[in-house]
């Protein structure tokens, strides 16, 4: 199997790389600019390089295509931009390669914290209606609903991964994640903010496990499916705060600040479906996550 990743050479995407290569299993990149130097020697080619015959040859050559791209974050964003920015770059992507190789399964990685919005207080199913409040949400939302178009139009093979707060060493500043924004802010001695009580839940899982999980769908055949992919159990904003600070033996300063509207009460994912199908369930616990991924961050001094 040779699998083409779209943004490789991000958080999730370098966690894919590494469990890839500890599976024998091929890859090539699609970036939007070169590597830092320790990445450079991995097979890729730049996103803005590509024409009629790249497409093709890379359509030929691989099995499967993981889309991990994105421009924006939950945080920030235009829903207007989100079009030009995010959906229309990976639709386009993907409508021209599957062009070429019909029998190319696609995995596009959305969002299971954003897609659903911020009207549940209960683990959220595949067939909740999904009104995201985020433009990176609807973003995401828009991405799905124009891949299903080219399955139903086309017979594209579709794989949508709902994923939910993925946490592993290579997430870096403060654009990714609480869990490395608090660590952070604790290592350099900043103010944390959080916006809201403390008391929003969230659904944390293992970047690793997402990365086999990926593999292991990239492997099997398939036509059309929309997956939750988290641990299913909520963590407090706090309690995940003082959990690290724990970990770290910090006590960091924190300011509360009124919960934005993309900030949903309760974001958690119910994984039954999964389970169900595919026998995949996430291990690790939150604590398990955090010892692994801080003792990572704590050898290396990445922040």
């Amino acid at each position: 199997m040779k699998v083409l990743i779209v943004g490789g050479f991000g958080f999730i995407g370098k966690h894919l790389i590494e469990n890839s290569i500890t599976k024998n299993i091929s890859f090539t990149v699609i970036a939007r600019k070169d590597p830092d130097v320790p990445w450079v020697k991995y097979p890729y080619i730049l996103e803005n390089s590509l024409d009629d015959n790249a497409f093709q040859t890379l359509a030929a050559e691989h099995d499967a295509l993981v889309y991990l791209a994105s421009s924006s974050i939950p945080a920030t964003g235009s829903f207007l931009k989100e079009f030009p920015t995010n959906v229309e770059p990976a639709v386009q992507l993907v409508e021209r390669l599957t062009y070429h190789n019909p029998k190319l399964k696609v995995i596009y990685l959305s969002s299971g914290g954003q897609v659903y919005g911020n009207g549940y207080k209960r683990p959220m199913k595949e067939s909740d209606n999904c009104q995201p409040m985020s433009p990176y949400g609807f973003g995401k939302l828009m991405t799905e609903q124009s891949l299903n178009y080219l399955h139903r139009s086309r017979g594209t093979k579709i794989v949508i991964l709902r994923v939910a707060n993925p946490v592993g060493k290579w997430q870096v500043g403060l654009r990714q994640g609480l869990v490395n924004v608090v660590y952070q802010s604790l290592m350099l001695k900043e103010p944390l903010k959080i916006f809201g009580t403390g008391a929003e839940l969230r659904d944390y899982i293992d970047v690793d496990e997402l990365a086999q999980l990926i593999i292991k769908v990239a492997s099997m055949d398939f036509d059309l499916e929309t997956w939750n992919v988290g641990s299913g159990v909520g963590t407090a904003t706090i309690q995940l705060i003082e959990k690290i600070e724990s970990f770290l033996g910090i006590e960091g300063e924190k300011v509360f600040l009124p919960r934005r509207p993309v900030d949903p009460e309760s974001a958690v994912l119910n994984c039954e479906k999964i389970e169900k199908q595919l026998g995949w369930k996430a291990r690790m616990s939150i604590d398990d996550v955090l010892e692994k991924t801080l003792n990572s961050k704590l050898k290396t001094a990445s922040f």
